[in-house]
């Protein structure tokens, strides 16, 4: 849903193009939801990719601040 992206995780920072740009995000968080998945974010002054990698195979985008996501997907790994 949404704009197209791509994102790849390394360590403590997530390499994100989007909308034609290019941003590197720091992790700032991990954390595990009450059903057991383990969340974390990655965040810049903007933006934030959240994911719940290995728990699954979600990535979003969104503004930071915001409840809503600008783009999101099931992970589809990079051939």
């Amino acid at each position: 849903m949404g704009a197209p992206f791509k994102v790849m995780f390394s360590g403590q920072t997530a390499e994100l193009l989007y909308k034609g740009e290019s941003y590197t995000l720091k992790f700032n968080r991990a954390w595990r939801s009450q059903d057991g998945e383990t969340w974390a974010d990655y965040q810049d002054d903007a933006l934030v990719v959240t994911t719940n990698i290995p728990s699954d195979n979600y990535v979003s985008v969104g503004k930071k601040g915001s409840m809503h996501s600008m783009s999101s997907c099931d992970v589809q790994p990079e051939k």
